[in-house]
């Protein structure tokens, strides 16, 4: 069963917009996050291109050892992942990792230290095909609606990029 991931950087949520999200009902919580990242808030240290390229290459890295990786997108203050677990792997753990690996290397590369994502994360899972289906598309048009890509192709840092083969992972 597939599962939507979502990540965010520490500061990519100002504490008012973390509470009004909270206030709302739980099947609602999640759409308010994204809404809240996708504004851009925080220092957006993934837009720095070597941040971009450690976590693309730790999604990667991911999908050969934990799980199968189906669509992804790093924005400048957040990813989004959409994955089946492998069999035996554990989403906390999976993520407990990830997290931890890519912000050593995100602080060791940019010369900054202290956090970098933010200790909880978002996950959904897919009800149907066709909630993975317009998944997929939320998670590879997000560059496009938050105005950062003219198309999906053309955002260097998701499975939508013109460059990137899925099989690679």
């Amino acid at each position: 069963m597939s599962q939507f991931v979502t990540l965010g950087l520490h500061d990519a949520l100002p504490r008012s917009a973390w509470l009004e999200a909270m206030r709302k009902e739980q099947a609602h919580r999640a759409d308010a996050v994204e809404d809240g990242l996708d504004r851009g808030y925080g220092e957006c240290v993934l837009r720095e291109e070597r941040a971009a390229r450690i976590m693309e290459q730790v999604l990667l890295f991911g999908a050969r050892e934990s799980y199968e990786l189906l669509a992804w997108c790093v924005m400048p203050n957040h990813l989004h992942m959409l994955i089946v677990l492998r069999p035996g792997k554990d989403l906390a753990l999976v993520m407990q990792r990830m997290k931890s690996f890519s912000a050593h290397e995100i602080n060791k590369v940019l010369g900054r230290k202290g956090p970098v994502w933010r200790r909880e994360y978002f996950d959904r899972f897919m009800r149907d095909a066709k909630h993975e289906e317009v998944t997929i598309c939320y998670i590879e048009q997000n560059p496009v609606r938050a105005g950062l890509a003219p198309s999906a192709p053309e955002w260097r840092w998701g499975s939508a990029w013109k460059g990137y083969r899925r099989n690679d992972g």
